[in-house]
């Protein structure tokens, strides 16, 4: 099963690369927006694709936010994943 992890994310991403390590696999893509009011992180992974949309200027809970989230699902839709997970830089899933 193919997942996509759509990332909407500002300021430390140490949980969010925590979050890659963890679920690093060749089935898993990273869909990543980052407020542009903060420098892209530099995020890797061996296995998963990691993909930045384009920064924009986000309202945290307004309008652009939403625009954001459709932009990821967007990004994501190309490649048909079976999955689509939404979530803040902030989130670490516990299997």
């Amino acid at each position: 099963m193919r997942h996509a992890f759509l990332v909407e994310g500002m300021g430390d991403s140490k949980v969010l690369q925590d979050f890659i390590d963890v679920m690093d696999f060749s089935d898993a893509g990273f869909f990543i927006h980052w407020d542009k009011k903060y420098p892209l992180p530099s995020l890797s992974s061996k296995h998963a694709k990691i993909k930045f949309i384009e920064q924009s200027k986000v309202s945290w809970g307004g309008t652009s936010l939403s625009r954001v989230t459709l932009k990821l699902i967007k990004a994501a839709a190309i490649e048909k994943f079976d999955y689509y997970h939404l979530l803040s830089s902030q989130d670490f899933i516990l299997c």
